[in-house]
């Protein structure tokens, strides 16, 4: 029993490893792109007040996790976002313990190992709702662009654009456009408003909108025509985003049927060899946590690999 116990662990060792690396190697790599993207842009920082700026950009009287988990998720609502992942995982960690001390690990290395659990569940479920949240705000940015465009096509000024487009806009591009405006209301200059909350939530299109505000205002030009390449682009990363989805549904659904297999074969085996059942769950129960071990191991990085794909 030692050794299906060292066997056991290894696979938990071995297994939140490899989750833990593919995660950390998804997270490097989203940053990565991120900043890519908007290193080349000219998103302006500076001309602003310094009280009045100082005073927008850094409200009073917020603690400092709570500010850290707002810059954490930006778009999801930092704290909300955060309380939710905490409880996924501490439910997950939960369940797990009792199920490993059932399979015969002992009662530490299971607080161990739920802990691990509970810690990779909440970091996914906080990403996945705060990616989630970004490729809404994409979706419904690309309204607000057009309208934006059609504004700047009949001649209204750039800063009542954005009053208009932040008073008419919906979830998460509303609280966003109306820091911007409430900023250039304030007497931040609108591309230094609009460059700052590209910063904040990590948008790129945001950041080319600050671009292209600030190269108008400071040479002029088109910008109905800036506005409408920018629309474009959206467009065409929405469409690719679609594509991608619709090119990895069918892995989706074949990992969801080789999630649902080895449960039915549970269930054939309980209904067909009720003694086989009764010795698995028995003495033999260290092989059925080694079995859901490899699976759970497989089904989790089958996962995130689509996820890494569909990006």
């Amino acid at each position: 029993m030692d050794v299906d116990r060292v066997l056991l662990l290894g696979i938990l060792v071995v297994g939140g490893f490899v989750v833990a690396t593919v995660v950390a190697n998804e997270t490097i790599r989203r940053r990565i792109r991120m900043g890519r993207r908007m290193l080349p842009l000219n998103i302006p920082e500076g001309d602003q007040p310094g009280e009045q700026a100082s005073a927008v950009e850094q409200p009073g009287g917020e603690r400092p996790v709570v500010s850290f988990l707002r810059r954490l998720y930006p778009l999801s609502g930092g704290p909300r976002t955060a309380a939710i992942a905490v409880a996924c995982g501490a439910v997950s960690g939960t369940l797990l313990v009792p199920a490993l001390v059932f399979v015969g690990l002992p009662g530490p290395l299971a607080v161990v190992a739920g802990l691990l659990l509970g810690t990779g569940m909440a970091v996914t479920v906080g990403t996945f709702r705060e990616q989630r949240m970004r490729e809404l705000f994409q979706d419904r940015f690309l309204v607000a662009i057009e309208d934006f465009e059609r504004m700047a096509r009949f001649g209204i000024g750039t800063s009542q654009a954005i009053a208009s487009i932040a008073a008419s806009a919906e979830e998460p591009v509303r609280p966003t456009m109306a820091k911007v405006a409430l900023d250039a209301d304030l007497g931040v200059p609108l591309a230094v408003a609009i460059g700052r909350e590209a910063r904040r939530i990590r948008i790129s299109e945001m950041a080319m909108l600050a671009a292209i505000v600030s190269t108008q205002t400071r040479t002029g030009g088109g910008l109905t025509e800036a506005v409408a390449n920018l629309a474009q682009m959206l467009r065409e990363r929405i469409d690719n985003r679609a594509r991608l989805k619709a090119a990895t549904a069918e892995s989706k659904i074949s990992l969801i049927i080789l999630s649902l297999v080895p449960v039915a074969a549970i269930g054939i085996l309980a209904t067909t060899q009720p003694e086989v059942f009764r010795t698995l769950l028995g003495s033999a129960r260290y092989l059925l946590g080694i079995g859901v071990g490899l699976i759970a191991l497989g089904i989790a990085v089958a996962f995130f690999m689509v996820r890494a794909a569909s990006r």
